[in-house]
Formats: structure tokens, sequence, C-alpha cells
């Protein structure tokens, strides 16, 4: 049952308690529940409802997802509620298009403990000079690969087309799904310099990109 005739995420209003968890519930870092919880165990307001009753609304709400995110009546909603959705649930659900997939070797230097050095969190005087002989600095090459998916907007029923950048964390195996704008949408390292700035805050162009990872 709603509890307040309208809630808000990042500024757009949505109609019901059910939906506004929906959406809240598939970002908990920025959301985190005791947060959202407490924001309406407010004594002196009408709209206020007990911690228990927030929680067992809290937890019955289902996640978000793209094809639910599409139902809502105007852009501004489905907008958002896909950002919390998530653009890798686009992906899947929506069937988005592969349009670009380009590969790039990389050579960087890192850190690895030398074998016969033993951590033991104790930091001795001169520590930092320490650190030339506990480590070693070994270049490691590996390929990092980025596809760019094309959502069409007619699915979406967006005034654009929804453009998607996959690339997995070669350090960690994590994957990572980008919205990317459409100018930048072209090829998909293109898409993954749009990304990164410059010291004067501007996007990477492609060639700025790959000159940058051969200096790395």
């Amino acid at each position: 049952m709603d509890v307040k005739k309208s809630y808000y995420v990042d500024g757009v209003e949505f109609d019901t308690m059910d939906d506004f968890l929906r959406i809240v519930k598939c970002d908990d870092e920025e959301f985190p529940m005791e947060l959202i919880i407490k924001s309406f165990d407010k004594p002196n307001s009408k709209y206020a409802t007990s911690i228990d009753k927030m929680k067992k609304m809290y937890e019955k709400a289902k996640l978000m997802t793209a094809k639910d995110a599409l139902k809502f009546p105007n852009m501004e909603q489905r907008m958002v509620a896909i950002k919390y959705a998530g653009p890798e649930k686009i992906v899947t659900e929506l069937g988005g298009k592969l349009i670009s997939s380009e590969t790039v070797s990389k050579t960087h230097k890192r850190l690895t403990p030398k074998k016969s050095v033993k951590l033991d969190g104790v930091k001795p005087a001169g520590y930092e000079v320490l650190l030339e002989d506990m480590f070693d600095d070994e270049p490691v090459t590996f390929d990092d690969k980025y596809d760019l998916y094309k959502i069409d907007k007619k699915k979406l029923e967006t005034d654009e087309d929804v453009f998607i950048l996959h690339c997995v964390c070669p350090s960690t195996g994590r994957n990572y799904h980008i919205f990317i704008e459409p100018k930048y949408a072209t090829k998909a390292i293109d898409a993954v310099a749009s990304t990164l700035r410059d010291k004067e805050g501007s996007p990477l162009s492609r060639a700025e990109y790959l000159e940058m990872e051969c200096e790395s």
C-alpha cells in the first residue's frame, strides 16, 4: 500500500512506493536500505511509516528490470529507471546489437612481491627504500577487449538510440557496462576514449587514448 502520493529519484517523480523502491534497490551503495527505511520514519509527518513496515516493503520490492522500466509513461521516468536497472540489463533483456568490437594490447608495469620476501605488515626504518628490494617491477602484457552495443530508440521509446560499452577489468575480471554519448559511439575504442579526460577536462580522442596506452 502506498504511504505517500509521489516519490522522487534524481529529481524525477514516480507515483508509487513500489516503483521507487524497485529503482533505488538496484543501487544499494547510493541508496542503502537503512537510509531509505529511516528517511520515511518521521514521527511528525503524516507521510511517515514505521521502520518495520518499510523494511517489509523494501524486502518485498523486486529489482527494476529494463523491460519494466520501458513501461513508465514518460521518457524521464524511463531513463532514470533504466539508469538504475543497469545498462547490462538493457543489452541482455532488449537484445542490444553489437556494432563494434575492438581489442587493444597493453603493457603495464605492475609491482609483485618477490618470492624471498615475507610481508608481515611491519614497516621498519627506511621502509620506502626497502620497497625497491621487496617488489619486482615487471611489465605485464594483456589484451583489453571493448564491445559497443546499440539499442534502437524504437525499443526504448526514446528520442535517440542508446549506446553501451562493455569491457572487463583485467585485474579483477569484473564486467563493466557504460553508457556512451551518441556522438562518440562510432567505434569501441573511440567510445572508451570518450570516458577519459585530458587536463582541460575534454574527452580523449581515439589517437590520444592509443598513444597514452603505448606510453604506459
